[in-house]
């Protein structure tokens, strides 16, 4: 189901699912809470594990609403590539995914003005920062995972985004 938050006019996608999503809702919200105690305790930049997390509504004791993440792969689909794009392994992946942001901000920058002097970032440090992006939400994860007691975790229900972060589903 596609929503709207009418005050901020966010959009997102929501999924019913027949399943207990309680523990769900308490395990993400301890996470959030994990990520704000780390950037206040170590500085916004140092303390920014890139945990990404969604929304989650139990609606019944064993039903509820699942939020959508946008722009993120499974990461069994990226390696075992159902869709023959070619990854094989989470470097390919992040290879694309830079190469695909890097033309976009190309293209950008050409319609925009021709003759701006502004540099467009590389294609190195675009995929520079996906690797960034992996390492320290990997460490953020297995850290919170450890301390929640997360377990089954597989290639099933890790997911990874476009932007290199790698959370749990």
């Amino acid at each position: 189901i596609k929503m709207q938050n009418d005050q901020t006019k966010d959009k997102t996608t929501v999924a019913f699912k027949m399943d207990d999503m309680r523990t769900d809702q308490i395990l993400l919200n301890c996470i959030r809470l994990m990520d704000i105690i780390l950037k206040r305790e170590l500085g916004r930049k140092e303390g920014d594990y890139k945990l990404t997390t969604y929304r989650v509504l139990p609606t019944s004791a064993n039903s509820g609403l699942v939020e959508f993440v946008d722009n993120a792969e499974v990461l069994e689909d990226i390696i075992n590539d159902p869709k023959n794009k070619q990854w094989g392994n989470i470097n390919n992946y992040f290879l694309e995914r830079a190469r695909f942001i890097h033309n976009q901000m190309i293209e950008r920058h050409t319609r925009k003005n021709t003759r701006s002097k502004t540099p467009v970032i590389t294609l190195e440090a675009i995929h520079r920062q996906m690797k960034n992006n992996f390492t320290r939400s990997l460490a953020g994860y297995c850290v919170v995972s450890y301390l929640l007691g997360v377990g089954d975790r597989h290639r099933h229900n890790i997911m990874l985004t476009h932007d290199g972060k790698i959370f749990n589903i």
